[in-house]
């Protein structure tokens, strides 16, 4: 299942973090290539960009969840000295 794809959610000149494809599945852009400029960025909007539900309910859920693991995961434990 696709959902449509809001690109400019996506910086310039970054990876973008999953693929990107056309409504009739024609892969568009490929994960970890980037937009390069609003050109491409308009260039990409006018095929009606689309991507799998799945890949973006993952993306979606990693950059609302992945800070606070990181957080988390970096948190130092400090021991009292007897």
């Amino acid at each position: 299942m696709y959902r449509p794809l809001p690109l400019e959610s996506f910086e310039l000149n970054q990876p973008v973090p999953i693929n990107i494809w056309d409504p009739k599945g024609t892969l568009l852009l490929r994960k970890g290539e980037k937009i390069t400029s609003e050109q491409h960025r308009g260039h990409l909007m006018l095929h009606g960009p689309v991507v799998l539900a799945s890949d973006w309910q993952a993306v979606s859920y990693a950059y609302t969840v992945g800070p606070e693991i990181f957080v988390f995961s970096q948190r130092s434990v400090v021991v009292p000295a007897l």
